[in-house]
């Protein structure tokens, strides 16, 4: 998964995975950023030869693009702000909230076919950002209540 440091340099597990990979076989990388909703699309027009950034596979995907061995096992977080002082003791409560996270990311998956049928949150409810700074910032800002981010965003905003 990719995000920007604060001082606007990429990074993260996929980039330095990826940068080994192209050292270890003497190839230049030359990275070209999409909007999540761009990058595969990118790929599959042949606009870019690979994708990385935490990328989930499903069916839907595996019809027009080829994925290579896993290499990470995603987990997610549903965080907010200390000062929000935001508890949840049962999933009902959610609806009480605003809850945003970056486009395609699985997190719509979950929303749809396991929280919205049981009634406890609806897709149409969620705020959809570019990337995870966007949602960041919405969350640290007070325009968002909630936000789903992986593992590793988690840990490093832990820093």
């Amino acid at each position: 998964m990719l995000f920007k440091s604060a001082d606007g340099k990429l990074q993260g597990i996929d980039l330095e995975l990826f940068s080994s990979y192209c050292q270890s076989r003497h190839c230049k990388l030359n990275i070209t950023e999409y909007a999540w909703d761009g990058m595969l699309g990118a790929v599959a027009s042949g606009q870019a030869d690979v994708a990385f950034s935490g990328i989930s596979i499903t069916d839907k995907r595996k019809k027009v693009i080829d994925f290579s061995e896993p290499y990470y096992i995603n987990s997610f977080y549903l965080v907010s702000m200390a000062n929000h002082k935001i508890t949840l003791n049962n999933l009902n409560e959610l609806n009480k909230y605003s809850i945003g996270y970056p486009r395609g990311m699985a997190y719509s998956d979950l929303i749809k076919n396991d929280l919205e049928p049981k009634g406890y949150y609806s897709l149409s409810k969620v705020k959809l950002y570019p990337t995870y700074n966007e949602t960041m910032a919405d969350l640290k800002n007070g325009n968002l209540d909630l936000a789903f981010i992986e593992e590793p965003v988690y840990f490093y905003l832990q820093k």
